[in-house]
Order: structure tokens, then C-alpha cells, then sequence
């Protein structure tokens, strides 16, 4: 074989060798096997490149201990798509990206439109941008909590457009202080389901299609104007009227009337409607003195009667005391026959009339 002049293939079988050597006196030194091509396993072959550790997919190789070991970074990955650092990455110069993901919590010197980005404000503080491009924080804004639940202060007024959905009550910090609306703000329209209002500890609800106050209570009511309204009735202020007006009316249950008993000289008031003379009773006669007819009702009607039979022996005399008013077209009228009455009513103006 000519020095340095092998050509065409040369085939190693397993377990032989294929060497390239200089002979020099009785010393052989090495030289070189060159080739278009080598192929078969490259393991014993030095001064080569090798990846010496964690040779797995994806990882990112890094030079070793020596040029030729090289070691597979499983802290350094990529997929053909995406580069995955499990580390610290730092950088001379600037780090520039489209998006940013994951904690920056350590990230230092970061600016916002040019102005500082460090957290401002008490500790909690809601952030929010300056104008001079930095960030800052208050404690009118505060935020605390943890585990997806927490509570949000804010001191001061709260301006929103738009709705705002809540799950859960809606609570003042302190009890009989804040109000909903006020005088030059009020709200438009206020919508509840048939649940129930408090007033203080009274409820205002609905029921059965009802409106319901007080639970049943015989004390409590509620006014509309000078009309008062009971469990037991309305009530209507000194000298108001009551008007109830119907085309027709139809009463289910008794009618009871107020009556007054009288054994004394007596006025009749606005307010009466049925009169019993005890005249059993009385050691003489007596008058009954009627209400100007001009500060009544028009068709307001009295009814009087004598319940104790004996006016024969006490007389009553029943008299007008309104200028110029007239019963039957008399100043007054006498009743003296035993258990004897008498209706009467009036114009309003300055007549009464038996009726």
C-alpha cells in the first residue's frame, strides 16, 4: 500500500481497526484517515464534538468542560415554536417582546409611559397611571383578601355608568348613617320583588297581592294626608272630612253609630250623630244648643231621643245658635211626650229640617 495514496472503499469488520500512522525508525506516529464520507460508529473517534449529558429532545445544547463536550440544558428548552427558560435571564441591553408572561414581581426599574412603575401608596392600595406616565396608589382605594374573595374600601364618592351586577347583599360600613339617593338626587324608580321592606323593625310588604304594614299590629298604621290608617279603622284629623264616594254601596256587617248621652245642658258637635237623653235622670229641664248650620255638612243629620221616658216631667228644648238659623223655620223645638225623638238635618247654610 503506497503512502498516502489509498483510494476506492475500505471495510472494517467488527472488531478490527482502521488506522492511520507515520512509521519513523522503529516509532509509529499518527496521521490522518480522511474521506468524502465516513460512516459506521464514530464513538472511539477523539477530538470530536459530543453531547456528554442529558441528550433529551428539546433541550438546548451548551459547550461543556472541554470544546468537544457539549451538554443538553433541560432549563433550556425549545420546541420549534416556543423557548422555555427555567432560571434567571439577564440582559445588557433591553429585552423586547410583544407580550410578557408570568410573575414580575422581581422585575426592577420598570417604566410606564416613561414615568416610575414601583408600587405606590399605603400597602393594598389599588394602583392606577399618573398624569406624568408613572403609577401611584391611595388609601381612598384599597383592596384586601385572598383565596378569590376579599373587600374592596373606597372613601369617598363613587361615579359609575352603566349597570352594576351584585352577588350578595349590599351593605353600609355603619348602621342608620348613609342614604340611597338624596333630595336633589333621587332615584327614578325603585323595583322589588313581593319580599319585604323594614322600616326600622315595622315590615312593608306584599301578600297575596296586598299591601301589608305592621304584621297584624293593632297599633301601628300609616298616613295619607290628614287620613290615618288602623287595624281598627281611618282616622281622619280635628275637622277634616272623610268623603266616600260610590255609585252605589253595599255594607256586609252592622252599622254602629257614636252615641252621646247627655242628663245636662250639652252642645251637640260636629262630631255627633246620635244623642240619648236620660231624662230619668235630670232634676229639671234641660237644652240642647245645636251647631251653627254654616259649619256643617250639607245633609249632616242629628238624631235625638229621649231613653229615659220622663220628659213629660223634665222638658228638653232643643235651640238653634247660629245667626238666623231655624229648625222647620222656629228658633227651636221642645220635646216633652215620653221617649218622644227627633231627626233632623241640615243645609249647611242655616236650616234644619225634621225629618
Amino acid at each position: 500500500m503506497g503512502y498516502n495514496a489509498l483510494s476506492g472503499t475500505v471495510i472494517a469488520y467488527p472488531g478490527s481497526e482502521i488506522r492511520a500512522a507515520t512509521f519513523s525508525g522503529t516509532d509509529i506516529s499518527g496521521s490522518l484517515v480522511s474521506g468524502s464520507m465516513l460512516y459506521g460508529n464514530g464513538a472511539q473517534i477523539s477530538e470530536v464534538p459530543r453531547i456528554v449529558a442529558n441528550a433529551s429532545a428539546d433541550n438546548l445544547i451548551t459547550v461543556g468542560s472541554n470544546a468537544n463536550s457539549m451538554v443538553g440544558e433541560p432549563n433550556l428548552t425549545f420546541d420549534g415554536s416556543v423557548l422555555n427558560l427555567n432560571g434567571i435571564m439577564t440582559a445588557s441591553n433591553g429585552v423586547s417582546a410583544s407580550i410578557f408572561y408570568g410573575d414580575g414581581s422581581q422585575l426592577s426599574g420598570i417604566s410606564a409611559g416613561g414615568g416610575s412603575a414601583n408600587a405606590q401608596g399605603p400597602d393594598y392600595s389599588v394602583q392606577f397611571t399618573t398624569g406624568s406616565g408613572g403609577i401611584s396608589g391611595s388609601a381612598g382605594l384599597l383592596f384586601s383578601g385572598s383565596g378569590g374573595t376579599g373587600t374592596l374600601t373606597l372613601s369617598g364618592a363613587f361615579n359609575m355608568s352603566g349597570a352594576m351586577n351584585i352577588e350578595g347583599s349590599l351593605l353600609p360600613t355603619t348602621a342608620d348613617t348613609h342614604d340611597l339617593g338624596s333630595a336633589s338626587k333621587p332615584w327614578r324608580n325603585l323595583y322589588v320583588s313581593s319580599s319585604t321592606i323594614y322600616f326600622g323593625t315595622d315590615p312593608l310588604s306584599v301578600q297575596d297581592n296586598n299591601l301589608k304594614f305592621g304584621s297584624g299590629s293593632t297599633t301601628k298604621g300609616f298616613d295619607v294626608g290628614f287620613m290615618n290608617f288602623k287595624n281598627n279603622g281611618i282616622f281622619m284629623d280635628e275637622g277634616r272630612e272623610f268623603q266616600l264616594r260610590a255609585y252605589q254601596m253595599r255594607f256586609y256587617g252592622g252599622i254602629a253609630y257614636v252615641r252621646r248621652v247627655v242628663a245636662a245642658n250639652y252642645t251637640v258637635r260636629v262630631i255627633d250623630y246620635l244623642v240619648g237623653i236620660q231624662s230619668d235622670t235630670m232634676t229639671g229641664s234641660i237644652t240642647l244648643s245645636l251647631p251653627a248650620a254654616s259649619g256643617l255638612q250639607n245633609g249632616q243629620t242629628f238624631v235625638i231621643k229621649d231613653e229615659g221616658g220622663a220628659v213629660d216631667t223634665n222638658s228638653v228644648t232643643i235651640r238653634c245658635t247660629g245667626e238666623g238659623d231655624t229648625i222647620d223655620g222656629q228658633n227651636s223645638v221642645v220635646l216633652e211626650s215620653p221617649y218622644a225623638s227627633i231627626q233632623i238635618y241640615c243645609n249647611g247654610i242655616g236650616k234644619y229640617f225634621i225629618s
